[in-house]
């Protein structure tokens, strides 16, 4: 379980699921998850992963997004340390850093495609910023 955070499973009784067997999980391009299940058929899902009471003052820009594997990380405000988490689609934790500056280089290669969501946390508040891996 991420630090102070929660996952929550998905399953026939509480979400739109067809089935509970997951056969494949492709990204669509616009942030939706198609699901290809064993005996219920295909599911498209459109997640709302963030983090409550976000900072909306605090920008991060993450180019190329969608990536291929390496992705550019800026901070439009302040040069200080910070944190930075990175998470998979299904909300677990993969990842974890610390920078200072204005930004970072994030490697996603090796990774299989998806949704990423990658949170930062300075001390101008905390911020989340979905990726999308092909």
């Amino acid at each position: 379980m991420p630090e102070g955070g929660a996952f929550e499973q998905f399953t026939t009784v509480n979400s739109a699921l067809p089935d509970n067997e997951t056969r494949s999980i492709e990204a669509g391009p616009n942030g939706e998850i198609w699901v290809g299940t064993t005996y219920g058929g295909l599911a498209r899902l459109q997640p709302s992963v963030g983090v409550l009471d976000l900072d909306t003052d605090l920008r991060i820009r993450v180019f190329p997004n969608p990536t291929s594997g390496l992705a550019s990380v800026r901070l439009d405000h302040g040069n200080g340390p910070f944190e930075w988490y990175l998470y998979g689609a299904g909300g677990m934790e993969l990842e974890r850093g610390s920078g200072a500056g204005n930004g970072m280089e994030l490697t996603l290669v090796g990774r299989a495609s998806g949704v990423y969501v990658l949170k930062l946390i300075t001390a101008e508040g905390i911020t989340v910023q979905r990726i999308l891996l092909r």
